[in-house]
């Protein structure tokens, strides 16, 4: 079904929306609403449209076209009546209803052209609008027809203008950075490094969880302060730490880890040994000494105590933020 077509009935049977003309707009309503809405669960229905020509409005220079066999329930559009359209309004619509219905009588339904059209040549809305969807929608805006992806309320279907589409719409993000640092957050431009205590004018936001996520009310993805410009974070931890560092990613096995394949064979299985000796939660305490001196060796013997800062811009539509040490 196109935007602007004009439902005429549903073949096998002897109703037609003709049938339900009235000077009463709701009691038309109410009479095609009753017929359209038994056709909800049937297979295998053909709908029977008017589809006006390219620009036409009040005079019936359209085609007569049957549609289907559809599905069952949602049919992927929905229908009103209504006293105007894309080729009429209230002041022209008795005389061009019977053209449409004399044009009904004289010719035998086409059968409809189906043309999809392509998603990727739409684009999509990057906002985050809770409790609605989009979907690549053929729709009557204003007075044409439109192609394009829009909003659609999950409960009601409804389609969502722009004002409803803004009071909905909020940017959830998530904000990466090293195991266990601290995230800060500020209305002013971002430094160019250094300690953000020197600074000031930042504001604590949250902690990062062992994966390095930052989680707030438990949960990994959150809105920013409306003000927010500047995303921060510090750390206290050996040079190793920060080396071997995974933001946002899900643990691995150990055989896997970049330290431990710098490992001799007789060391890997000297540590993966070890490991079993002690309960699961000292495990990670045992891997960051090893990592230390896996990173001592290949450093001088040095392993150094540092503090961390870093630094990154909010920018409209990111929706992801890693932070990581500027040096």
């Amino acid at each position: 079904m196109r935007a602007g077509d004009i439902l005429i009935g549903f073949t096998g049977q002897d109703w037609t929306v003709f049938d339900s003309l009235d000077a009463s707009h709701a009691v038309m309503h109410a009479r095609v609403s009753e017929h359209v809405g038994a056709q909800k669960n049937s297979e295998g229905v053909e709908f029977i449209v008017y589809r006006p020509a390219p620009g036409e409005f009040g005079q019936a220079r359209g085609k007569i076209l049957k549609l289907g066999p559809m599905p069952a329930g949602s049919r992927g559009f929905y229908y009103t009546t209504s006293e105007y359209g894309l080729s009429f309004d209230r002041s022209n619509s008795i005389a061009y209803a019977g053209q449409i219905r004399e044009l009904f009588r004289k010719s035998e339904p086409e059968r409809a052209t189906v043309v999809m059209p392509d998603p990727g040549a739409f684009p999509q809305d990057p906002r985050v609008v809770p409790g609605a969807h989009q979907d690549l929608r053929e729709a009557v805006a204003g007075s044409r027809a439109v192609t394009a992806w829009f909003w659609i309320d999950d409960k009601t279907g409804a389609f969502l203008n722009e004002r409803e589409i803004q009071e909905r719409s909020i940017l959830r993000v998530k904000i990466l950075s090293y195991p266990q640092a601290s995230v800060y957050v500020s209305s002013s431009p971002c430094p160019q490094g250094g300690s953000l205590h020197q600074k000031g004018g930042f504001t604590y936001f949250g902690m990062t969880n062992d994966k390095g996520e930052m989680v707030r009310s438990g949960s990994t993805t959150f809105t920013l302060p409306s003000d927010a410009t500047c995303l921060a974070f510090e750390k206290s931890a050996r040079e190793s730490e920060f080396a071997y560092h995974r933001m946002g990613q899900e643990p691995i096995p150990l055989e896997k880890e970049p330290f431990f394949l710098d490992l001799s064979g007789s060391d890997q299985a000297e540590l993966a040994d070890l490991l079993k000796k002690y309960p699961a939660d000292q495990h990670a305490r045992i891997i960051a000494i090893a990592k230390s001196e896996v990173w001592k060796e290949k450093h001088g013997g040095e392993d150094r105590e540092l503090q961390c800062f870093g630094y990154a811009s909010v920018a409209v539509g990111q929706s992801v933020y890693e932070l990581k040490c500027q040096r």
